[in-house]
């Protein structure tokens, strides 16, 4: 019982300090984005029989690199709404576009810190290629709903811009009929934008 006080005595002090900050109406993102994702299309793995022309190659996991932009309107200094959008990318493997909205909730606000956690839903684009001979050619493209379930670290650095410590997200995403269970990481430069 002690640690049940405990923790909400923790969450009180930490909504006091809160008050006392300032909120910006507009949170801007951007920064660079690792994906351990399944290849959505394309790629090495199993040859599946595709409802078009051909045969399709999905399955396997590979490493993407690219980059998250996004937008937060923040309702107050605990919720937020946030649109995001990004590419990701994986030479010879192909692409994934995801284009998400949904709630963000600050945990707390501190004079350095701020966590956060949200829920984003929305689809994703996948562009696949394939390697044959040495050569890359596209196989095939399909959009998919898409949902992030996650959270981060941003820090203030001043008035004028923020650093995203780190944001981890499950990104699941539905291309060609199947379920791609991913990872998610981002780092960069928020930017904000007038006062709630």
């Amino acid at each position: 019982m002690k640690y049940i006080f405990a923790v909400f005595f923790i969450l009180f002090s930490l909504q006091v300090a809160n008050a006392q900050e300032t909120t910006p109406r507009v949170e801007v993102f951007s920064g660079y984005s690792y994906s351990r994702a399944t290849t959505p299309i394309g790629g090495t793995g199993t040859i599946t029989p595709s409802t078009n022309s051909g045969s399709i190659i999905t399955g396997s996991r590979a490493d993407y690199n690219g980059f998250t932009i996004s937008f937060t309107e923040n309702m107050n200094s605990k919720i937020g709404l946030t649109q995001e959008f990004g590419g990701l990318y994986r030479s010879g493997q192909g692409s994934i576009y995801p284009y998400l909205f949904g709630p963000r909730f600050n945990l707390y606000h501190s004079a350095k810190f701020t966590p956060f956690v949200e829920t984003l839903v929305g689809g994703a684009k996948g562009n696949g290629n394939s390697e044959l001979l040495g050569a890359s050619f596209p196989v095939k493209t399909d959009n998919s709903f898409a949902l992030e379930l996650g959270g981060g670290m941003d820090y203030k650095l001043n008035d004028k811009i923020s650093m995203r410590l780190i944001q981890a997200d499950y990104f699941q995403t539905h291309f060609l009929g199947n379920t791609q269970n991913n990872l998610k990481l981002s780092v960069g430069f928020i930017l904000p934008f007038g006062k709630k």
